[in-house]
């Protein structure tokens, strides 16, 4: 949130009013009212979904505030940018401005606004798959809002902490953090955040193998988020649900499921969902030996699994607070760069790895062929050494052959010329 002094500017103006304003302004001494005009350049750019021109008018805001000393007003626009670029997937440069808007918070001893500070930042080092680093943050808010009072949050960061200890596979922790997080989300009457990580809780038993009490979890999740009428939360643990009849092999209850999770999941327009049910739909029709219906879902699921963004290394879905500022989702240019960046982001790795595989191919292909070049020579060696051998063996053989014609003649002509001097 930015201060009242930076927020407080003059309405009504477009892109280009705002720009002559700008020269106009840089002319004059009134910095402080261009740097407010940089900040309202920012604003209508981003609403235009011309991303760069707002960062860049951003920084001139924060550069212009930065000149003329004012930290405080700095600090909120700094967290600002941070959220805009998290948005954007850059995740470093998120956290380098979410640092500087803590350290003024620190400072300035704002533990309340430091709070929230250290939660973003263990947000974007769970988006960016820091979890170690995310953790660390998530128990340093914590520690904060404990030492305020504030006990609104807290379940939720002990959530955010079990979800970490999740996709690090630390199960053990996260239970934990599961179930101080349920016991404090119940004290406070907190019921999303209670069927969130009952869904959670749900999620470890099936890592374990525990499917009975998966599904126990699993549908007292279900049960609180029909009360608050939780949709998007419902079709992901009804997902979960159908991801368990699967390993049990129970493939009809297991479509159910899926069908009913793929319906709201299409009411929320959760697309990352729906593709997730895509694939397991065509999971579950090749096990039924439905080919024809399990390669239209594969279809379906090659189409949209750009979408996807989560940690695929679980099957099932986690639940937590943090939803990536949702406020932005209703930025339609922005869900489309969002949508094109996930697709871009996926289409290079997948060149990155079809790259390597080439590479592995030719050099297999290059070893393979340098085998059959070494074959060819030695090939070649031996038959050089055959021939060569028998040449030797031929001459050996002459040699003695004409040795022994030599001896055999020489014998005749003794024998001949003994006989004549006989016959005398």
């Amino acid at each position: 949130m930015l201060p009242d002094s930076l927020t407080n500017t003059v309405n009504g103006k477009n892109i280009d009013e705002l720009n002559i304003q700008v020269k106009n302004l840089i002319k004059s001494a009134n910095k402080e009212e261009l740097a407010k005009t940089y900040y309202t350049l920012a604003s209508q750019y981003y609403n235009s979904g011309e991303y760069d021109k707002s960062l860049d008018n951003y920084e001139l805001a924060y550069k212009t505030n930065d000149n003329l000393g004012l930290k405080k007003v700095n600090a909120g626009l700094a967290d600002e940018m941070g959220t805009v670029y998290e948005n954007l997937f850059r995740y470093t440069k998120a956290e380098e401005l979410y640092n500087k808007s803590l350290l003024f918070y620190n400072e300035s001893g704002d533990n309340k606004n430091a709070a929230i500070l250290l939660q973003k930042l263990g947000d974007v080092n769970y988006a960016s798959g820091n979890y170690i680093k995310a953790i660390d943050y998530y128990k340093k808010s914590l520690n904060e809002e404990k030492q305020l009072g504030i006990t609104a949050y807290v379940s939720d960061k002990y959530n955010s902490i079990g979800v970490a200890y999740y996709q690090m596979g630390n199960y053990n922790e996260a239970i934990k953090n599961f179930q101080q997080s349920i016991k404090i989300a119940k004290e406070i009457g907190n019921n999303k955040e209670c069927a969130m990580t009952l869904n959670n809780i749900g999620n470890i038993n099936y890592e374990y193998n525990k499917y009975d009490n998966a599904i126990d979890y699993y549908t007292q999740s279900v049960t609180l988020k029909k009360q608050i009428d939780y949709k998007k939360g419902i079709a992901v643990s009804l997902h979960n649900l159908g991801n368990v009849y699967k390993k049990l092999s129970q493939y009809e209850k297991s479509l159910g499921y899926y069908r009913q999770s793929n319906e709201m999941a299409i009411e929320t327009a959760d697309k990352e969902l729906i593709s997730e049910n895509y694939l397991s739909f065509s999971e579950v029709y090749s096990n039924l030996k439905n080919c024809s219906k399990s390669m239209d879902y594969y279809k379906l699921y090659a189409t949209n699994k750009h979408l996807i963004t989560r940690d695929a290394s679980h099957e099932q879905f986690v639940e937590t607070s943090w939803t990536g500022n949702e406020s932005v989702e209703t930025n339609k240019e922005l869900i489309f760069l969002k949508t094109e960046m996930r697709r871009q982001q996926i289409f290079a790795k997948y060149e990155s790895e079809k790259n390597t595989k080439e590479i592995t191919l030719l050099n297999q292909e290059n070893k393979i062929h340098r085998m059959e070049l070494l074959k060819k020579e030695q090939k070649v060696r031996n038959q050089r050494i055959v021939i060569i051998s028998s040449l030797i063996s031929l001459i050996i053989v002459i040699f003695f052959a004409s040795m022994f014609y030599r001896q055999y003649r020489e014998k005749n002509r003794l024998i001949s010329g003994l006989q004549n001097r006989m016959k005398k």
